[in-house]
């Protein structure tokens, strides 16, 4: 015999009917019209019993259905590319507000700022050097053209600076040294130049003007870089600078 406490789908629930089933603890689903305990059902302030008239389970199927398929978790990766995004955005709408909060910060902090530079550029050596000789190689021309410009614009200074060099050189060249060897160097730099279109230099391995020694100007300390790598070098020696 059917239990008749329990209406058929799509019946309606009498008064009655629903005080039988509170006294029993149990609730009718209005969507799939399944007869459950309250636990199975959420909470809800706005009815008279305290329950949404529809069940846990129908109510996350609903959602579901609304929300598509479930989405694939993100990986370490993607999450961190996401926050870059959500960064780069964010500081492209707010990027003086930002520049100008971190500059009144370092008015306000300027020995914290200051220890704090000293100690990430003692930690951190090796990775300046690459990135400063990576952003040289890679302006090149351009660090040629202020070059020029300044020469131009301050000839007197610039004259001093090439004769005190060329003093420095006639200083460091050895009576053996092989002037042929050291003009052939310098031939080759130049048709190199020529025919690349990138300019070269004739760089002294041992730095004519380094901290602690001084190299010669002889063929045997002459080498042909690139004017980046030679800007770059600078006036170091040869166990101070790795390519």
């Amino acid at each position: 015999m059917a239990d008749e406490t329990v209406p058929r789908k799509g019946q309606s629930v009498t008064r009655a009917q629903l005080a039988i089933n509170r006294a029993a603890g149990v609730k009718r689903c209005y969507r799939c019209d399944s007869t459950k305990p309250f636990a199975d059902f959420p909470r809800s302030k706005s009815r008279s019993d305290g329950l949404n008239p529809v069940c846990r389970s129908c109510t996350s199927e609903y959602k579901r259905s609304r929300s598509g398929p479930p989405r694939t978790p993100l990986t370490d990766a993607e999450k961190v590319e996401r926050r870059r995004l959500y960064k780069a955005r964010w500081l492209a709408k707010n990027r003086e507000a930002y520049l100008e909060k971190q500059r009144q910060w370092m008015r306000e902090n300027k020995e914290t700022f200051s220890a704090y530079q000293k100690r990430w550029r003692a930690e951190n050596a090796d990775r300046q050097a690459k990135t400063r000789s990576e952003w040289k190689k890679a302006n090149a021309e351009r660090i040629a053209e202020v070059n020029r410009q300044y020469a131009i614009e301050h000839r007197g200074e610039y004259a001093a600076h090439v004769r005190a060099r060329q003093a420095r050189k006639r200083r460091a060249t050895p009576p053996w040294a092989n002037l042929e060897k050291i003009k052939a160097f310098y031939v080759e730099a130049a048709r190199l130049t020529a025919e690349t279109g990138i300019v070269h230099h004739v760089d002294h391995i041992y730095p004519l003007k380094a901290r602690n020694a001084c190299g010669l100007h002889c063929e045997a300390n002459l080498q042909i870089l690139t004017g980046a790598e030679n800007l770059a070098k600078r006036n170091k020696m040869p166990a101070e600078f790795a390519w």
